[in-house]
Formats: structure tokens, C-alpha cells, sequence
């Protein structure tokens, strides 16, 4: 008996390869699925029962799990704004799957934790290592910049003191 469980959760990748070796050949094959085959491929996670029939008559019944693995998760996904006296950061961690994991973000970067980050739109795609994907996409606004607006009045005259300078804030934080 040779069982491949499926790689990733929801794939139909699984497969059941039985060996007879006892009892008279030819030997009949009845799946639960409907199969009449000696192996089962393209198989989801789930329950398979087979009856093997020998030319006696004598059957032999077997039960297989096929288990889906762990489904690869985000545990934390963090962000921390670019503003106008540092760069942003971004900061990822998953479980499930299977180890190791690969991170490749749309900017190049293999790792889970990126810094010096402008504003701007981000692709992150992890693999586990049987091919699993997670993908996430996030932006980064950035805090805005400072921006005013100034409006001056002059003195009445050369010798006054009732001139005025106002500032308008436009945009910023405060």
C-alpha cells in the first residue's frame, strides 16, 4: 500500500497505490468512489474504502484516510506607516503548512519583515514547502506630508505695526 496524502489543503493531488500479495489472481477492485482500478490518483482529502475480490470469492476490505495538511495562515501582519522622518515597515508571520517557507514580495524581498518602505502598493505571495501559496496586498499611504499656506497683510505704513502674517494648514498631521 502506497499513500501520497494531498499537498495543500483543497487539492486533488492524493493518491492510493494498493499491493496484493496474498489470495488468487485476477483480482477485482471495488472503490467507494466507483472505481474498479488498482490505485486511486487526483485524490482530495477524505475517506476511501476498497473491496479486493481473488478469483477464489475471499474479499479483503481496507479503509484509507487521505488527510488534508495544516492550512497555512497569517498569524500577524503588521504595518508601520512611512511619515516624513522615517521609511515604513512590514512584518509577517504564518503557521500550517509545512516548513521551510519562502516570502517573495513584489519588490524583490525574501524575507518576512521588510523595512525602508515608501508609500506604495505591496505583493507579498508565501510558499510553504509543498507549494501551498498565501498571497496578501496591502498599501502604504504614508503620513502626509506637512503643507500651509501663507497669507500676508503688509503695515499701513512704513512705521505701523498692524501688519499680519496668518498660516493656513493644508494638510499634515497633527
Amino acid at each position: 500500500l502506497a499513500v501520497k496524502h494531498p499537498s495543500c489543503p483543497g487539492a486533488f493531488d492524493g493518491s492510493i497505490q494498493l499491493d496484493v500479495e496474498s489470495g488468487e489472481t485476477p483480482y477485482a477492485y471495488k472503490w467507494n468512489t466507483g472505481s474498479t482500478e488498482k490505485e486511486l490518483n487526483n485524490l482530495d482529502a477524505g475517506k476511501y474504502l476498497v473491496t479486493v475480490t481473488d478469483a477464489q470469492g475471499c474479499n479483503q476490505l481496507l479503509f484509507v484516510h487521505l488527510k488534508e495538511p495544516d492550512t497555512l495562515k497569517w498569524v500577524e501582519r503588521s504595518i508601520a506607516e512611512p511619515d516624513c522622518q522615517t521609511f515604513g515597515t512590514i512584518t509577517t508571520q504564518v503557521e500550517g503548512g509545512r516548513m521551510p517557507y519562502q516570502w517573495l514580495w513584489n519588490n524583490g524581498a525574501t524575507d518576512a519583515r521588510i523595512d525602508s518602505l515608501q508609500p506604495g502598493d505591496y505583493r507579498l505571495t508565501l510558499t510553504d514547502a509543498m507549494g501551498c501559496k498565501l498571497d496578501w496586498d496591502t498599501t502604504l499611504t504614508g503620513i502626509p506630508t506637512l503643507a500651509a499656506k501663507w497669507i500676508a497683510r503688509a503695515p499701513s505704513c512704513s512705521e505701523a505695526t498692524d501688519g499680519q502674517l496668518d498660516t493656513d494648514i493644508i494638510s499634515g498631521t497633527a
